[in-house]
Formats: C-alpha cells, structure tokens, sequence
C-alpha cells in the first residue's frame, strides 16, 4: 500500500510540475486585464471565465477530448507498440509517424474540407476518427498484423486532432459574447487542461490495470468532440458553406 501511495505521489508532483511549465510558457491563458480588474476575486474571475459565453465551454469540451487524445499518442504511443503489441525497438516509432504524417496532411487540407462541407461536419468526422482510430488500435491483439493495424488506427487520430483545435479557437474568435482575446483564452485553457492531465492519467489507469485499457478509456474521451459538436451544432450551422 505504500508503495502504491508513493508513484501517485509522483505522478501528482509530475503533473503539476508540467502544468506549472505550460502555465509559465502562456499555453494557459487568463488574461491579465481580467485579473487587474477582478483584484481579490479572481478565483470568481477563473470561474466565470469558464462558463460564459454561449457555446464556448462547449469547444473547450471538444478542444479537451482532442487535446487528451494527443497527448496519448505523442507520451504512450511507443510504449504501447512495446508493451500491448509486442514489436521490436525499431518499430516502435511507426505509430508515432503515421499519427505525425496524417496530421500535418489534415493541417493543409483542413480549410479546403471545411469550405466544402462545413465546419460542424468536419468536426463530427474528426470525432469519429479519433474516437474509432483509438478503438481500432486497442481492437488489435499481437503479430505482424497488429502492428499495422495498430499503426492505422493511430493514423486515425491524426487524421482527427489535425483540425479539431484550429477549428474551436476560430469559431471562438467569432463570438458574439466576449471579446475573441477572452473567447480564445478560455477554449485553450479547456483544451490544454486535457493534454496536460492525459498522459499522468493513463499511467495510473495502466497501472491499475492495463495500457490496453487505459487507451479504450481515451477512446471514449474522443468521442467528446463528437458530442461537443452535436450539442453546438445550432451555433455552427451559420459556419456552414454559404452561410458565413
């Protein structure tokens, strides 16, 4: 029991000390007029932040399912190739890869998809990518097959995080409620609660019981962007093609 009291507690100090690093570097923006003005309340401030605005808690919702769904593949995705599916050291970068070139291929191709079909589709589609690219990697057991498979399923999620933040921090940028500066800030700071928190939660999970199960609970975290989306999907339909 003692021992197990001390890596949560390592896993605690780890956690706080990147959210302390991204904090510093500005990744989680409260904007400094706000908290000049809020003076002794800017823990209400932090709150109100938080839940203001129609529709933009709900795309930090969507940012945070596809943030935490990033910072799984880029912290866990080698030692699942090792661990779950059995490849040798020299393999265990290929889902990294596949997860890395899709990405950056949805990153140029994203405005042109979302002129065509709207930005509501899109962010269904990366939902179920995200969400169904992490099912499938965890569907696959061990072999030569597995690895491939798994390797597409990560292909899967890069497919689906390339667009989804780009996309929540412009619909934010237009919002009616607050200024886009605040709009931004709160979104990002959602998201990024997601990407920091991940990693350190799938580690006690995996420790609790298995990498394979800690990455079907990430699965069902991706299909928070699908929902998201659902729920929002009244404020996105003004964002479809023709109607901006």
């Amino acid at each position: 029991m003692k021992h197990t009291r001390t890596e949560l507690r390592d896993i605690c100090v780890i956690g706080f000390a990147l959210f302390s690093m991204f904090f510093g570097a500005g990744n989680l923006i409260f904007p400094v007029h706000m908290g000049q003005m809020a003076g002794k309340n800017v823990w209400l401030a932090i709150i109100g932040l938080c839940v203001t605005g129609v529709g933009l808690p709900l795309l930090g919702v969507a940012a945070l399912g596809c943030m935490a769904c990033e910072g799984a593949i880029y912290d866990w995705s080698g030692l699942y190739l090792r661990d779950v599916v059995g490849v040798p050291a020299s393999r265990q970068s290929f889902g990294y890869f596949g997860y890395l070139c899709t990405m950056v291929t949805g990153r140029f191709v994203a405005d042109r998809l979302i002129d065509r079909f709207g930005v509501g589709r899109i962010l269904c589609g990366s939902g179920l990518c995200i969400s169904g690219g992490l099912a499938l990697a965890v569907a696959f057991g061990g072999g030569a097959l597995a690895l491939w498979g798994t390797v597409l399923g990560f292909a899967l999620v890069g497919c689906g995080t390339s667009a989804v933040v780009p996309i929540c921090l412009g619909v934010a940028g237009k919002s009616r409620d607050l200024a886009p500066s605040i709009a931004i800030a709160e979104v990002s700071t959602i998201g990024f609660f997601g990407f920091l928190a991940a990693p350190p939660l799938i580690g006690y999970v995996a420790h609790a019981t298995s990498l394979r199960v800690s990455f079907a609970m990430m699965s069902a975290i991706g299909l928070l962007v699908l929902l998201a989306t659902w729920a929002l999907r009244r404020h996105l339909s003004p964002l479809a093609p023709g109607n901006e």
